[in-house]
């Protein structure tokens, strides 16, 4: 181990790396070292419990090349400090990186294998060898984690990023109005994502290859998003704004995934099922 193990336990320092990556103050030297020793045993700490290696070098190496991209990640990356149009930083900071660290751990495991030692060094049995399209699809699943980490943290704060935009973009100044159309905003695009029981029923009963499924599919996602309206204590007159105040939220989202994904056009279904459901629901809740 190349940094003793401070008399602390591994919660304690992820709760001080939490508190310092959130704070406005500036780092001292001191802190950023401690951040980065924190980090290594965090992620020894992980790795050794997965048995990801079977020497303890490899323990070392891998747990100082991770903490290493995650200083850049949590604190010198420049988009934590740049906004977009509409106020909102370009980059989340991140609310705990040990649920951070474990979503993105393995496919981290994986890349320092192929990169650095060019073969699996894992306990588990040895393949004989790995195929190109293997590494390829490795690789891939490796960005997919990579890129659903970042969009569930970027949807866990998906209220904060639609308030902020129609409290910007609202006409209307009376409070309670703008709290109904906050929530007429959530409701419609919570509505906009969830399927009926009878659209799942007929996927699973009347399409039966992948192709018809997936077409079917994009059809009543669209037919949900043409009608996904829904007014909070708001007469039918707002139907209108509020369609155009949900379409332009959801350009807004599109475009932050797309750069999130950093070109890349997959995205897991589940997070956004999951998390925007789990968000919007939490949110409209709090706000009643």
């Amino acid at each position: 181990m190349i940094f003793p193990k401070p008399d602390i336990k591994y919660t304690e320092m992820a709760m001080y790396i939490d508190e310092k990556i959130n704070s406005d103050n500036k780092l001292s030297e001191q802190e950023l070292e401690l951040i980065y020793v924190y980090l290594y045993h965090l992620i020894r700490m992980l790795a050794y419990k997965k048995h990801y290696f079977n020497k303890t070098e490899y323990y070392d190496d891998f747990s100082l090349l991770v903490a290493g991209d995650m200083m850049n990640r949590l604190i010198y990356n420049p988009k934590l400090n740049e906004v977009d149009e509409f106020g909102n930083p370009k980059m989340k900071r991140l609310k705990s990186i040990l649920n951070y660290l474990k979503a993105i751990l393995y496919g981290r495991k994986v890349l320092f294998e192929q990169q650095n030692y060019s073969q699996k060094i894992s306990k588990q049995p040895i393949e004989p060898k790995i195929t190109d399209y293997a590494f390829a699809q490795q690789i891939r699943q490796t960005k997919r984690d990579q890129i659903n980490s970042n969009v569930k943290l970027y949807l866990g704060d998906l209220s904060k990023t639609i308030t902020s935009f129609i409290n910007n973009n609202c006409v209307y100044s009376d409070p309670i109005i703008r709290k109904n159309i906050r929530i007429s905003c959530y409701l419609s695009l919570l509505n906009s994502i969830i399927f009926t029981k009878q659209v799942v029923d007929n996927v699973n009963t009347k399409y039966k290859t992948s192709d018809s499924k997936f077409n079917y599919l994009c059809l009543e996602y669209t037919n949900n998003r043409e009608n996904c309206v829904i007014l909070y204590h708001l007469d039918d007159s707002f139907k209108n704004y509020i369609t155009i105040l949900t379409r332009r939220v959801f350009t807004v989202i599109e475009k932050d995934i797309k750069e999130l994904s950093m070109g890349d056009n997959y995205v897991s279904d589940n997070v956004l099922a999951d998390i925007a459901f789990s968000e919007l629901d939490g949110k409209i809740k709090d706000d009643n």
